[in-house]
């Protein structure tokens, strides 16, 4: 349910006139190596309406022609979420996390807030695949893991690249969200929607 969530991630940055949801976007153009965040002032600038392909592209191209490694772009994007999600709620958060990069996302959230000193849950839905930069950062946050508990929700289930019909535990764990009144924070793009078209792919937060 868009209406009552943000989405934060690495990908720009704009506010809606309700003031209810807001889309954070982070570009490789904005990273500045040194600040307190890695990332340049927000620019006031409109957003840049991008495709899935074309925002894998830009990932691409961090890498291989700016040399940021993945794992930096993934806490970069990280640690974007967890100060906005300081800035935006109180109260404990749970943290739905999937296996792919947008979990990674999740866990470099995670273990933010844990170190700011808010009470955090990480509810994992799929373990990461082995020697990757999102394996590394759930063994930092191992100790969180835990049940889909109450509080404020971070949605790092799927992030742009989802082209499948969602299904299982996904679908479950998305169903779980909207039904409960809180606060829901989506990384990058809430878990379930097309990139390209907007529309839910079987089901959507």
């Amino acid at each position: 349910n868009p209406e009552k969530g943000a989405r934060a991630g690495r990908h720009g940055s704009a506010l809606r006139p309700d003031g209810r949801t807001s889309y954070l976007r982070h570009g490789v153009a904005k990273m500045v190596p040194g600040s307190i965040s890695g990332l340049a002032p927000k620019s006031e600038e409109p957003m840049k309406p991008v495709t899935r392909q074309q925002i894998e592209e830009i990932d691409l191209r961090a890498q291989e022609e700016f040399g940021i490694p993945g794992e930096v772009l993934m806490e970069r994007a990280g640690q974007a979420a967890a100060e906005e999600v300081l800035k935006r709620t109180s109260g404990p958060v749970v943290i739905l996390c999937g296996k792919g990069n947008n979990g990674g996302d999740g866990f470099v959230v995670a273990r933010h807030l844990s170190k700011a000193g808010r009470p955090v849950r990480v509810h994992l839905l799929s373990p990461p695949a082995p020697d990757t930069a999102s394996h590394k950062n759930y063994l930092a946050v191992k100790d969180l893991c835990g049940p889909f508990e109450q509080g404020v929700i971070v949605d790092a289930i799927f992030g742009t690249g989802l082209r499948r019909d969602v299904e299982g535990k996904y679908r479950e764990a998305i169903e779980e969200i909207n039904r409960r009144e809180t606060t829901v924070i989506a990384i990058d793009i809430p878990s379930g929607l097309d990139a390209n078209s907007g529309r839910p792919l079987g089901a959507a937060v």
